[in-house]
């Protein structure tokens, strides 16, 4: 299934690989189109979860490290990169029609975004809510 991430507080954004870290942009290019779609996939360390697979480079999946949420090649994943790549849908954190991101090996955190630029981190006021809440969208090419 090809999806994309809408930020919940910034809606002409959406979440992206860009220089092989994760970024909320607005899509405006063909290329922006590209690294915005996503394959949902079971989770590489729990298939009841999910782990979000580029769609335009082969085996590469969205994983945290340390808290930088970054594109990386499963190839050589360890036990430690497939938990780090795996997440857990939950309700949104500021509306529960959307969803948000828990983290699989830091079940404390959530992928947010803070100056745009998308981190897995502890959310505790209101504005971190919005933050690390999104809206799964059809992606952008298939």
């Amino acid at each position: 299934m090809q999806i994309s991430l809408q930020s919940f507080n910034f809606s002409d954004r959406f979440v992206r690989h860009m220089g092989q870290l994760g970024e909320l942009t607005p899509i405006t290019s063909d290329l922006d189109r590209r690294d915005a779609t996503f394959r949902l996939i079971d989770g590489l360390s729990d298939s009841r979860f999910v782990t979000f697979a580029a769609s335009n480079l082969a085996n590469h999946v969205l994983r945290q490290q340390g808290t930088r949420l970054r594109l990386d090649d499963k190839a050589a994943a360890d036990s430690t990169f497939r938990a780090d790549a795996t997440f857990i849908l939950t309700p949104g954190l500021a509306d529960a029609t959307a969803v948000s991101l828990r983290s699989v090996s830091q079940p404390d955190r959530f992928v947010r975004h803070r100056q745009f630029h998308l981190y897995v981190e502890q959310v505790v006021g209101d504005g971190d809510l919005m933050d690390a809440t999104f809206t799964i969208a059809s992606g952008f090419v298939s």
